[in-house]
């Protein structure tokens, strides 16, 4: 499986998918830096944006999704009651079907099966 930063019109119409449990640590170790920090988007402080290609299928079989913190964080809650990324425990997960999530998953655990 190859992982790569998303065309942001490939998540254009991404949902919520379902949530994963792991750190920050983990993902940026699995995912890379996240594509959007901050940004416009107050309910999020973090997201990645991400196209799963299988190198056994045709290279036109993407999948997206996207990894994201939900109303948890500091610009959402503010100073006191927000989280900071490397505190965040539970991740959103988006896509256009619940594959999304099986993708992200395998990747986390191939990446902690590393370790």
């Amino acid at each position: 499986m190859i992982i790569k930063n998303a065309e942001t019109n490939g998540i254009n119409g991404t949902h919520l998918q379902g949530y994963v449990q792991c750190s920050y640590d983990d993902l940026v170790n699995t995912f890379g830096t996240p594509t959007i920090e901050g940004g416009v988007e107050t309910k999020i402080e973090v997201e990645w944006e991400l196209t799963f290609y299988d190198p056994s299928k045709h290279f036109d079989e993407v999948q997206y999704a996207t990894v994201y913190n939900w109303k948890n964080g500091k610009r959402y809650c503010g100073e006191e009651e927000g989280l900071e990324p490397q505190d965040i425990k539970e991740w959103n997960i988006g896509g256009h079907s619940k594959y999304a999530l099986h993708l992200v998953e395998k990747a986390i655990k191939d990446y902690k099966d590393k370790k």
